[in-house]
């Protein structure tokens, strides 16, 4: 399966191993981003923000069929023992951050009733994921990602290898099953080193759009 074409790196298609990605998101900006609607990709409670605050509807994906929202509803359900554990990842690692996080929340869902509907489902505190298999990506910083935000990256499935490569600073960081790798990804050039057998991939993330559309602007640098 192909990915967005801003986007570096490719899916590894080996015979009995699964290749393509799911994203769930709660804030989503799709003006001038070119979407992967491979099979395997859906949205839950996705929003197209065109017009700041007022622009906050549900994305027509989510729409489309009751069965695509079902499927992804249980999957929320199941993911979260993870969101827990991402949610006190932020918390105890840069708690400033993850007040502003929860304040943005409420903020959101205060203002929009879809919005409160759907997020009210998912215990989650930042609004995106996205479930990764056998996605190796180049070289590259997160562009949609909030200066001062956090890409958690938790490692699942059932390989070795794939260690996450900072090559400006010299390191590699083991993302097997079970890990989680925090960084700023706006920041920090990363890429995927190879790996062997099913590799699946949660990155978890905010934007930027959403916490324009809010004024909120604690998060950016410039």
């Amino acid at each position: 399966m192909k990915t967005s074409l801003e986007k570096v790196g490719h899916f590894i298609d080996r015979e009995g191993e699964i290749a393509g990605e799911v994203r769930i998101v709660s804030g989503w900006n799709a003006v001038g981003h070119e979407v992967s609607l491979a099979i395997l990709t859906f949205f839950i409670h996705a929003y197209v923000l065109t017009q700041g605050v007022d622009g906050i509807v549900p994305f027509p994906e989510f729409r489309e069929t009751g069965s695509a929202m079902n499927t992804t509803c249980q999957t929320v359900r199941d993911l979260e023992p993870l969101s827990h554990h991402i949610n006190a990842v932020l918390e105890h690692a840069d708690p400033e951050h993850y007040a502003d996080v929860l304040e943005l929340r409420d903020l959101v869902r205060k203002s929009r009733a879809s919005y409160d509907v759907l997020a009210g489902s998912d215990v989650l505190v930042y609004e995106g994921r996205e479930i990764l298999y056998n996605r190796q990506s180049g070289l590259h910083t997160d562009s949609q990602d909030p200066h001062l935000g956090w890409a958690l990256l938790a490692g699942l499935g059932l390989h070795k290898g794939g260690y996450v490569h900072f090559p400006h600073l010299g390191l590699r960081v083991r993302l097997e099953p079970g890990d989680v790798v925090a960084l700023r990804g706006r920041v920090v050039p990363h890429q995927i080193e190879e790996w062997v057998g099913q590799r699946i991939t949660i990155p978890h993330f905010t934007h930027s759009s959403l916490w324009r559309a809010f004024g909120k602007h604690s998060v950016f640098l410039d």
